[in-house]
């Protein structure tokens, strides 16, 4: 479950929260164990130079205002065309 903290709520429970670190939460006397959620995207990108290549290709395409619908690139497929 997730819940959403906002404003002063947020600011409080940021200030508390150290950078990758689990942090035990009393609330009322009731123990809570606050972990970070750790993502290794990045580091599966830099692993993976095909995927950091395609990647890379994509922005390019992005900048250069080369955007396809998803119909677009199902129908590219079917024909053969990529």
């Amino acid at each position: 479950m997730i819940k959403r903290l906002d404003g002063a709520n947020a600011e409080i429970f940021k200030s508390w929260l150290h950078a990758n670190q689990d942090m035990i939460l009393n609330v009322d006397g009731i123990h809570y164990l606050i972990q970070p959620i750790k993502s290794n995207i990045q580091e599966e990108i830099e692993g993976d130079h095909e995927l950091k290549m395609l990647i890379k290709h994509a922005k390019q395409n992005i900048a250069n205002g080369e955007i396809y619908t998803t119909q677009e690139i199902i129908d590219a497929i079917q024909n053969e065309d990529l």
